[in-house]
């Protein structure tokens, strides 16, 4: 931190540029003592300085304090008339990167822009594609942080069209998408991909550059075909992912018949159909994956061995152990416990199969417990609940474990355990630095009782021109607002009918609308979340029933429905898992009446069309599609998991 101090501006922006290059990660105090040299000396920046120091925070995924961003900001503006031309795109890169609001009286958009024109003639293929996906992530941010006039965009593509040979395939991919989140002009995008050689595209560029094209409209069917056939050549093999998959086939519903004839069409949706089953399971066995490494690293730790400080032998008395175990969902953690003679408790809010999960942890009816195993939740907020409803519950002195993935954000969770109700809490990472275990002790501290209602949130709702008070848990999904992609499914629904399912219904906002048009209406609530189905409780008291159900597990049998609507969960946290969309998809249109619909709302990205021919696209704007299926066409959707158990048994 003193070496720190002792640094000039350049030393402190090579410094941080370093650092993130080296990939060290924002741990230790280094990377806070930099910044602030930097917010210090901000104003004696050179051009390089202030390029290294944006790329450093964009690569470390961390956003400058609010002094250095503007001391920053301010500096940049003064001297983007100097700046080199890969600088330039760096800064715009960077800017879009960390999705940064320009300060009001920075200056910095019109000196970007008119720096940028200045040296539009200069850039190489790297920088033009740095350029056009950083000025079309800006546009589209709410409010846009940065808008371009049609000139500059025309010139960016034209030199975008010029270099297309020099660009990597992850480098057009980002020119292509840039251009066309600024609405560039179809023909002109088109024929930066025509210029370039289309069969080094890889999957995830490929998926890019179809949906950019879609996103377009283009008309011209030629300039559409290579890219289309090099995904369908992909999608053959097996060797699209799931989001590219969702992109392509949103292409080829976008671009009609400028997709190809109707034969040629059929090959690649038939290519890609082949593709999709091979692309889930991959999804949902690396979701698995994730949490056995996570479940085998607690135990090793166990051990002692590497990690002598978290032998769970010295953190559990030789008799009378309980412990509570906190949203686990295998055995091996909880037989590893009982080996140690602890009498384990859990608590799970998810249903899992039949097993039905629990809104709250019941206390013990005498003394607390000796220790608390806490595997990461969801959501920072989520674990800041956990954590509140555990903390009662654990004797002073008692341990409390965390466990997790770093791509769950498990490098972080040892911040959340927080004094004076725990001692700092250690942490140990694997050490290729993919699992984590932190552990804390529960200090003498005094923790407040804690339940359910303590931790409640009242906020108004605005629905369909109406305000509702609405009742949420911190880490619920939305967290008691309108979510963009719901909005997008009401606006688009017609009158509704019948009985309806609002399946993964949250705090209930999807059967909310329903009963404001049409409050008669039957309506049903099912959620694996028990603490999320409690707050539907009293944010929907018109409703019928309420099942917590993982999927369809728990849901009567011969209970059908005219209408299932649905924002299914298509992540747990930051990872992908597709299981939930999956038995949607395979069962919901089995639980539907003679002449009912299955309404739901995804990222475009999602491949819907390519796991069941029965789905129509009702609304898409490119970012988000309202899909329907009928109840007559139950389709080809890949069985769901709970069908095969059946089968087995």
């Amino acid at each position: 931190e003193s070496g720190c101090r002792g640094l000039d501006a350049c030393g402190a922006a090579i410094g941080l540029w370093a650092w993130a290059r080296a990939r060290r990660g924002l741990q230790g105090i280094i990377p806070a003592a930099l910044q602030a040299r930097l917010a210090e000396l901000a104003p004696g920046c050179k051009p390089q300085d202030v390029a290294n120091a944006l790329w450093a925070f964009a690569k470390l995924h961390w956003e400058p304090q609010s002094g250095t961003w503007n001391a920053l900001a301010t500096r940049a503006a003064e001297v983007a008339g100097d700046m080199k031309p890969q600088e330039l795109s760096i800064v715009v890169w960077a800017l879009a990167s960390l999705g940064l609001r320009i300060p009001d009286d920075s200056q910095l958009g019109t000196a970007l822009l008119r720096a940028v024109s200045q040296s539009s003639g200069y850039f190489e293929a790297q920088s033009v594609a740095n350029l056009l996906w950083g000025f079309g992530r800006l546009a589209i941010m709410e409010p846009p942080a940065l808008l371009i006039d049609a000139s500059l965009l025309s010139t960016l593509v034209r030199r975008a069209s010029q270099l297309a040979t020099d660009f990597t395939p992850q480098g057009l991919a980002n020119a292509v998408w840039g251009s066309a989140q600024l609405r560039a002009e179809p023909t002109k995008v088109a024929q930066v991909v025509a210029n370039a050689d289309i069969s080094l595209l890889a999957a995830e560029d490929v998926g890019v550059v179809c949906w950019s094209l879609g996103r377009l409209g283009l008309s011209d069917e030629d300039l559409a075909q290579a890219p289309l056939q090099r995904a369908a050549e992909l999608a053959w093999s097996r060797e699209l992912d799931w989001q590219a998959l969702g992109r392509v086939d949103y292409a080829v519903r976008a671009l009609g018949s400028t997709a190809g004839s109707g034969k040629a069409v059929s090959r690649i949706r038939s290519a890609l159909h082949r593709n999709a089953r091979s692309a889930i399971e991959v999804v949902n066995a690396a979701r698995g994956e994730l949490n056995d490494g996570a479940v085998a690293f607690l135990l090793s730790a166990w051990a002692g061995k590497k990690f002598p400080d978290l032998a769970l032998r010295g953190d559990l008395p030789a008799e009378a152990t309980r412990v509570l175990l906190v949203d686990d969902t295998g055995v091996a953690v909880c037989q590893t416990l009982r080996e140690h003679r602890a009498k384990v408790s859990r608590w799970r809010r998810f249903c899992q199969g039949l097993r039905e999960g629990v809104a709250w942890p019941s206390p013990r009816r005498s003394g607390g417990y000796s220790a608390a195993v806490v595997r990461l939740p969801a959501t920072k907020a989520a674990l800041e609940l956990a954590l509140r409803a555990v903390a009662p519950l654990v004797e002073a002195g008692g341990t409390v474990w965390l466990y997790g993935a770093r791509a769950e954000g498990a490098h972080t969770m040892a911040a959340a355990i927080k004094s004076p109700i725990f001692d700092t809490a250690s942490l140990v990472v694997e050490h290729q630095g993919a699992f984590s275990v932190a552990k804390a002790r529960r200090s003498a501290a005094e923790a407040p009782a804690c339940e359910m209602q303590d931790c409640e949130e009242w906020k108004e709702l605005e629905l369909d021109g109406q305000q509702l008070q609405w009742r949420v848990f911190p880490g619920l999904f939305a967290g008691g607002a309108l979510d963009v992609m719901t909005a997008a499914l009401l606006a688009v629904l017609p009158s509704p009918r019948g009985r309806a399912l609002d399946f993964c219904c949250g705090s209930g906002t999807i059967a909310a609308a329903l009963l404001l048009r049409a409050p008669g209406m039957r309506v049903d609530l099912l959620d694996a979340d028990a603490l999320a189905l409690e707050a539907a409780r009293s944010n929907v008291p018109a409703a019928r029933s309420f099942y917590l159900s993982d999927g369809f597990a728990s849901l009567p049998e011969q209970r059908c429905y005219d209408w299932i609507v649905s924002n299914p969960p298509v992540h747990l946290g930051l990872q992908p898992d597709l299981t939930v969309l999956c038995e949607l998809l395979a069962t919901g249109p089995q639980r539907l009446r003679p002449g009912g619909f299955l309404w739901l709302v995804t990222q475009t990205y999602v491949p819907v069309g390519c796991l069941t021919t029965a789905a129509s696209t009702v609304w898409t704007d490119g970012r988000f599609t309202v899909w329907r299926i009928a109840a007559k066409d139950t389709g080809d959707a890949p069985e769901s998991e709970g069908a095969r158990a059946k089968k087995k048994k």
